[in-house]
């Protein structure tokens, strides 16, 4: 996953979350992106269907038990938010200057409500995050 030119990166306690610069858009996108990142595996997330429980289980369970350290990224893109969130296992970066927008902020917020900074997290931590990602 490559990030776009001009973006920056504010680095939380536990891991990095990046900023894209903004997108120009100012209507409202008919759909957030959501792109989830395992490992090297990639998943386009449109709606609650397309969250596969079992995949995401297997995805970090085989990761853990292989002795591996379990990176996860959310990348978040519409008008309003463009966000990457990575957990704790993705290793950290260096500091930006751009505060989050509101929009960002409430998704930043429910990532850590839902113990993703954690090194510890479950599936069903980031089955739960997902869910209420696209309820919003």
């Amino acid at each position: 996953m490559s990030f776009v030119r001009n973006s920056s990166l504010t680095k939380t306690a536990t891991g990095p979350i990046h900023f894209r610069q903004g997108t120009g858009n100012t209507k409202k996108a008919e759909h957030r992106m959501i792109t989830l990142k395992i490992g090297n595996d990639v998943r386009e997330i449109r709606r609650k269907t397309d969250v596969d429980e079992s995949w995401i289980n297997r995805q970090i369970n085989a990761r853990r038990a292989d002795g591996l350290s379990v990176c996860v990224q959310v990348t978040i893109h519409d008008a309003d938010c463009d966000v990457i969130l990575s957990t704790p296992g993705c290793g950290g970066g260096m500091g930006g200057s751009r505060q989050p927008n509101p929009s960002e902020r409430a998704i930043i917020d429910l990532w850590a409500k839902r113990g993703l900074n954690n090194p510890n997290f479950t599936g069903g931590n980031l089955i739960a995050f997902l869910h209420q990602l696209l309820k919003r």
